[in-house]
């Protein structure tokens, strides 16, 4: 006995319509994501990544395409300022991102980030913070620090911090106000972004050479008491 059932067909694009219809009632609606930023790279003012949620093993169980466009990437950027932190976009980082979803017939699913949450930000931040304290702990390095020596007045100062930052206006407003002839070096330094690390150490680099009593790293400042 033959089939002769016929196949039924689509056209493409009544398949994305039909989900666009599904879909339409959620586009816009709010809604937090924690996930990690893959892929990321900004053009044009806008971010673009991939968000990936990946499992204990390191497995990625999960990932969508998320879009910060320039206006709301500059609103979260003010956010973070006056929280007093930066806006961490690098791959790998964890965020949290207040989003919405988004379907287009030719690019699919996908999502728009139109908020950041600084007290997430500063959670993961606590989080590191804490990883590097142990890492140096298991790795011998804070206890040669805690044997330093420090002058109980120490007057010959290196600075390293970026000159003319809020950070830089504030610790010298500070030494000046002190009464005390403090002598300061400055070793003019990035202290945010990926070439932070490097020009650290270079600015140590040079201060290392001078009798200094003690050497200050310094980022923020800015803050109304």
């Amino acid at each position: 006995m033959s089939d002769t059932t016929e196949n039924r067909f689509f056209n493409l694009s009544d398949i994305t319509d039909r989900i666009q219809q599904i879909l339409q009632p959620h586009i816009g609606t709010l809604f937090w994501v924690k996930a990690e930023i893959s892929s990321g790279r900004e053009r044009g003012g806008s971010f673009y990544c991939d968000l990936v949620e990946s499992d204990q093993s390191g497995k990625i169980i999960a990932q969508m395409r998320c879009t910060v466009w320039n206006r709301d990437l500059a609103n979260i950027r003010k956010q973070f300022k006056d929280h007093d932190l930066d806006l961490k976009l690098d791959d790998g980082t964890v965020v949290g991102f207040q989003c919405s979803l988004q379907f287009h017939p030719q690019f699919g699913l996908s999502l728009k980030a139109v908020g950041a949450d600084p007290a997430f930000a500063l959670g993961e931040l606590e989080l590191k913070k804490k990883e590097i304290l142990e890492r140096l702990t298991k790795e011998g390095l804070l206890d040669p620090n805690k044997r330093l020596s420090v002058p109980m007045l120490p007057q010959t100062i290196g600075l390293i911090t970026s000159q003319g930052s809020a950070g830089f206006n504030d610790i010298l407003k500070t030494f000046n106000s002190s009464g005390f002839g403090f002598k300061v070096l400055l070793a003019d330094s990035i202290v945010q972004g990926t070439k932070t690390e490097e020009s650290v150490l270079a600015a140590l680099d040079v201060l290392e050479k001078l009798r200094l009593d003690l050497i200050i790293i310094a980022r923020g400042g800015g803050s109304k008491p």
